[in-house]
């Protein structure tokens, strides 16, 4: 069966953060962009839609270079990223930090998979080429379908220069007109000015004249008024397990009180939300337990052996982590408490608030792991009806307990 990727990922520590906000400006603020300028309407565009906020109040600095933390802050803004976004992450790249203007940006990037590795380098110029993987990867993630076009890839005179990595990103780009080239080349490997990245901007907001038409689609079938869909009913109650598990040889062990208590306080703020209460599975929880206990291997939305982190089920949609390091006792060994302390931390992140909020999901599962003073917590989240799990995948793999 087909895995189903993550619509929304997020991961989370305890930590402070401060963020700028991003500012609206008008192309006339700017008095080093002229009328007569080629980059005029490209400025005008990027200024208008918030994507830009200038180097100043009066200037935009056409030509200087465009760094990596300001090309992912405009890609961040274009997609409507909050700068509160991320201020409760821990795992992050190793030179990002809370409080620089990138950073909420740089953090939503990783966490949807535009951006990876250990290191962002954000004060780098940013190669064209890294532009256009940028693009591709959150295109491929956002996006919608497209008409086939040619790619004018190899055409250009210098593509044989770029990067293997880069190449499908690189032909996607030119074969709509997101780069073009100048004389011929592509210039992969060089810089951008902040006049030519408010260019690029410009054609990729216009992709959407290449959208794909629909394919008349058979209607879904109306309900019945009144009657719920056929697996609505298939509801039976799964007795969740309760206390402690057995310490394992690291000295850690399950605790399945503070997971359903967890559970029982997002439900309780899904209903004052007018939404519907998440349901059990115990399988779902199976994987939930799995990935708990690999976040103190590796604490990000990748599994140990490299797997992105969904990888654990299947039909599973969305997961937050959440690892709180050093709690005392009184406050680990309160129930209540620690389960308030895990969902405040997600209700009070956009990304995790939004995935604990979401108004598509049916199926959940909480994991509470704790090793010393350490609680590392999971929240899977599935899309799928119950009989998903029941006649697709447990009753035929029969997944044992872990």
């Amino acid at each position: 069966m087909k895995k189903q990727i993550s619509i929304m990922l997020a991961a989370l520590l305890l930590t402070a953060s401060l963020t700028i906000p991003a500012s609206t400006k008008s192309v006339s603020d700017f008095t080093d962009v002229s009328p007569k300028a080629w980059y005029y309407g490209a400025v005008e565009y990027a200024a208008n839609a918030g994507l830009f906020s200038g180097t100043s109040a009066t200037q935009f600095s056409p030509n200087s270079t465009m760094t990596r933390g300001m090309f992912i802050t405009v890609l961040g803004r274009l997609h409507g990223v909050e700068a509160t976004y991320g201020r409760f992450d821990y795992y992050n790249f190793n030179d990002v930090y809370q409080g620089e203007y990138f950073y909420p940006f740089a953090v939503w990037a990783r966490d949807n998979g535009i951006a990876d590795g250990d290191f962002f380098y954000p004060n780098k110029p940013i190669a064209r080429e890294d532009m256009a993987v940028f693009f591709y990867r959150y295109f491929q993630k956002f996006g919608f379908p497209l008409t086939e076009r040619e790619s004018k890839y190899a055409s250009f005179s210098d593509c044989a220069k770029v990067s293997p990595g880069a190449q499908d990103a690189m032909k996607w780009a030119t074969a709509y007109g997101i780069l073009n080239g100048s004389g011929g080349r592509l210039d992969p490997l060089s810089s951008a000015t902040r006049a030519q990245v408010a260019q690029i901007f410009l054609n990729f907001s216009r992709l959407k004249s290449f959208e794909k038409p629909a394919e008349n689609p058979s209607p879904t079938p109306t309900p019945t008024p009144g009657e719920d869909p056929p697996w609505y009913n298939y509801n039976p109650t799964y007795e969740k397990p309760t206390g402690r598990s057995a310490a394992d040889s690291n000295g850690g062990y399950f605790d399945y009180d503070l997971a359903n208590e967890v559970m029982e306080q997002i439900n309780e703020l899904r209903k004052s939300k007018g939404l519907n209460e998440l349901l059990f599975h115990p399988l779902v929880r199976d994987w939930a337990d799995i990935r708990a206990k690999e976040s103190v291997i590796r604490f990000e939305h990748v599994r140990p052996n490299g797997e992105v982190c969904l990888t654990v089920g299947e039909g599973l949609n969305v997961e937050n982590i959440y690892k709180g390091i050093g709690y005392p006792a009184y406050i680990r060994d309160d129930t209540r408490k620690m389960a308030k302390a895990i969902v405040d931390a997600w209700y009070n992140s956009t990304g995790h608030r939004q995935n604990m909020l979401h108004d598509s999901m049916d199926v959940a599962a909480v994991s509470c792991y704790v090793v010393g003073n350490n609680v590392y917590a999971e929240h899977l989240f599935s899309k799928q009806p119950l009989y998903f799990f029941d006649h697709t995948i447990y009753d035929i793999y029969g997944w044992p307990r872990q």
